[in-house]
């Protein structure tokens, strides 16, 4: 009888740690959801505001950071302190329209990273092109990056996308038919 009494107890015990643990997991879970969707909507909140100030913006000093062809592009622009995830997130974006469009209507300018270790972390065969006077950035008024500008033949901007660890499938997707036309051009 002793022994089933102990065989009970011992049980009980387990079952009561087991329960307790299933709770603070859905618990933490749950927190954590509510953590990320807050999250996220302050993001796309900044996100929409840095949008806001780079659209139609012209910008001067393409010409000096990647030469003469600057104009029609779809731009990354990134620097070394920002989110390796996002970073990678605009490389897929870039190598997207290079395959479906042309390798000519891209560039990717880095601020202060090491390109040699860019080229082969995000498996980039084209060239990197280096703004260490920080030209563009300045220009942008130091704007969050990284992002992905559309400028057009005025060197204008007409799009902006800030790859972000939030995006979503169908949000690259629209980015990338809403500036198919404008690239096409």
């Amino acid at each position: 009888m002793e022994k089933i009494k102990t065989l009970f107890k011992n049980n009980l015990i387990f079952s009561v740690i087991i329960i307790i643990g299933i709770f603070l997991y859905y618990r933490t879970t749950s927190q954590s959801t509510a953590y990320t969707k807050t999250s996220k909507l302050v993001m796309e909140q900044k996100v929409s505001q840095f949008k806001d100030m780079v659209m139609s913006r012209k910008i001067l000093c393409l010409n000096n950071i990647i030469g003469d062809n600057a104009q029609n592009k779809l731009i990354l622009l990134y620097s070394a302190s920002d989110c390796r995830s996002c970073i990678k997130e605009g490389f897929e974006i870039i190598k997207a329209i290079d395959s479906t469009i042309s390798a000519k209507r891209t560039a990717v300018i880095s601020s202060g990273s090491d390109i040699a270790y860019d080229k082969i972390s995000f498996n980039y065969k084209k060239n990197i092109y280096e703004d260490n006077k920080q030209l563009l950035r300045n220009e942008l008024q130091y704007i969050a990056t990284p992002i992905l500008i559309v400028v057009d033949e005025a060197m204008v901007v007409k799009d902006a996308y800030f790859p972000t660890i939030y995006d979503s499938d169908d949000d690259v997707d629209s980015f990338l038919r809403s500036i198919t036309t404008k690239l096409t051009k």
